[in-house]
This record gives C-alpha cells, sequence and structure tokens, in this order.
C-alpha cells in the first residue's frame, strides 16, 4: 500500500487526474503546466511508488486511496518507448534509425560513383591533350629541299662535249623528303635555266654560257621561290675563282678563233 503524504501537493493532484484517466497533455492544461512538467511529476511518482508503467501506478494509488479507476489510461511518450521496445516493438523514433543510415550509404555510394566518373572524364582529357601534343607540327611534314653542290667553268659539257663557248655547270640535288616541282636556276647575268621535277635525293647538272666578266657567278635555285621548302635559307651560291685555261681540243669551235678569258670557279657556299 502507499503512503499518499510521500507526494507532494503537486505530486498529488498529477495523481488525481492519473486516476481519472486524464492523459498527460489533459492534465498538463488542467494544472497549467507544460507537458514535459507533467513528464517529470510522473516520474518522481514512479520511483516513490517503485513502479514501471502508468497502468502499475494506478494501480496502486487506486488500492491506497480506496478510489475507483476512471477513464482509459493514457500514456506517456517515455513510457510508451520503453514499453514497445520491451514487446519486441521499436518505436517511431527508432524505427526511423535504420532509414537515416540507409538514406546515408546511398547518398555515400553516389558520392563515390559521382567521384569516380569525374576522375576518369580527367584523365580521358589528359590523354587526349597528351595526344595532341604528338600531332606533327606542319613545318615538320615532308618537304623538298633544293640547294647546289657543285660548279665549274669549263668548254666541255657534262658529257665530255666540247662547246663552242665558255660554260658555267651547276648541280642542284633536291635532299628533301618530297618532290620538288617545275625547278629553275638563274644567275647574275640574267641567264634562266628550267630544270623540271626534281625527286627526293635526284640530282642534275646544268649549264650556263659564261658571260660574267670579271668571273664571278651568283647561282639561284628557286629565284622566283615557287617551290616551297624545308629549308629557304640554302638556294644561293656564290662562285669566283682564277681565270681558267681554254680547253685545247675545243678552241677550233671558238668563233672568229678568239680566246676568251673565263674563269675558274672554286665554289662559296652561302646561307
Amino acid at each position: 500500500m502507499s503512503d499518499n503524504n510521500q507526494f507532494t501537493e503537486r505530486e498529488k493532484e498529477v495523481t488525481e487526474f492519473l486516476l481519472q484517466g486524464k492523459s498527460n497533455k489533459q492534465i498538463a492544461q488542467a494544472l497549467g503546466v507544460s507537458a514535459s512538467t507533467v513528464e517529470y511529476h510522473l516520474n518522481n511518482i514512479y520511483k516513490k511508488l517503485q513502479v514501471n508503467s502508468r497502468t502499475e501506478a494506478v494501480l496502486i494509488l487506486g488500492e491506497s486511496t480506496g478510489s475507483h479507476f476512471s477513464g482509459e489510461l493514457g500514456k506517456s511518450s517515455v513510457e510508451l518507448d520503453r514499453e514497445t521496445t520491451d514487446n519486441g516493438v521499436q518505436s517511431n523514433s527508432i524505427q526511423r534509425n535504420p532509414v537515416n543510415k540507409t538514406i546515408l550509404i546511398i547518398g555515400g555510394g553516389l558520392l563515390a560513383i559521382a567521384l569516380v566518373v569525374i576522375l576518369l572524364l580527367a584523365l580521358a582529357l589528359v590523354n587526349m591533350s597528351a595526344q595532341s601534343l604528338k600531332i606533327v607540327p606542319t613545318n615538320a611534314s615532308p618537304l623538298p629541299d633544293l640547294t647546289i653542290t657543285s660548279a665549274n667553268v669549263s668548254m666541255v659539257d657534262i658529257n665530255g662535249m666540247c662547246l663552242s663557248y665558255f660554260g658555267f655547270n651547276v648541280t642542284v640535288v633536291n635532299q628533301g623528303d618530297a618532290i620538288a616541282r617545275e625547278v629553275m636556276l638563274s644567275d647574275n647575268t640574267g641567264l634562266e635555266v628550267v630544270v623540271g621535277d626534281l625527286n627526293p635525293l635526284q640530282s642534275v647538272s646544268m649549264s650556263f654560257v659564261a658571260k660574267a666578266k670579271n668571273g664571278a657567278y651568283i647561282v639561284t635555285a628557286d629565284p622566283h621561290n615557287t617551290v616551297l621548302e624545308g629549308d629557304e635559307n640554302n638556294n644561293v651560291t656564290t662562285f669566283s675563282g682564277a681565270t681558267a685555261t681554254p680547253y685545247a681540243p675545243c678552241l677550233s669551235l671558238l668563233p672568229d678563233g678568239s680566246t676568251p678569258t673565263p674563269v675558274q670557279l672554286r665554289t662559296e657556299t652561302s646561307g
């Protein structure tokens, strides 16, 4: 049996409403206090009665006071959580935890997938950039490259035949990796000779009439710059040298039996 004198005046008021079957909210409204204050008083009442539930408290209070319980027992949220857990049924607040954990797991998985996708895209862009750097630049593409390799003044042509004049013989070669189209040579006296097409590493020798009075010649390959070359700076060559000796077997071919004074040239490559 319970001693009613163990309760404070406020706890006694709460027990009276408790025996009337009032809920915590109804008790709070009747006393003009908050629901949490009612919970606080109920907890103290349970401790003093040495009970764990509203039902036990009502039974003991009814026996001790001789009062009969009327109405339905109201239960606090604390009791509801405790009792449902004891019965093997989780409360709503507890049931929400696995859902939140699942959402966190799914969200973390999606974030990880997004990071992997971003990383793969970044690697793909890096590879594309590296491949673009390997593209051969235009100036490294195969091109022809004309240069003059030799020159001399003689009355014999490249085939060993006598000339009726002193000739300025020039050899030009395409040392590039592509065919040179419509190659032309010119000298400083205004003469121009069309060589034609030259394949890579192909050379050809041509003869000019030796007209330079001072014995100096400047020969230019591709004088009008119509051939796109890998090196445009080695097309001009200067030749000069001492007076050449006329070739006796060919002197009879010279007009009026004259003896010209051509020069034997040495090569001085410029550019």
